[in-house]
């Protein structure tokens, strides 16, 4: 995994509600990055970062062999 401090293209972003366990409502915010190549990999490998609010530990990088997969992998 690579660290991401931010998403600096951002392709979707939305908020969603949810229940908790305990019943309490809450809304967390989504963003989708757009999908960029690896820096300096010769595999061509292809990454896209992603956040949930209050589900992700801040922005996780998601690997794929493309940017499409990548891209459906993170979804």
């Amino acid at each position: 995994m690579i660290k991401i401090s931010k998403i600096r293209n951002v392709i979707a972003e939305d908020k969603w509600s949810y229940k908790t366990r305990s019943g309490a409502i809450v809304t967390s915010r989504i963003q989708v990055g757009r999908p960029f190549r690896l820096p300096n990999d010769k595999k061509q490998v292809w990454v896209c970062p992603i956040c949930i609010e209050r589900f992700t530990p801040g922005i996780i990088t998601i690997f794929g062999c493309g940017p499409v997969d990548s891209l459906m992998n993170a979804m």
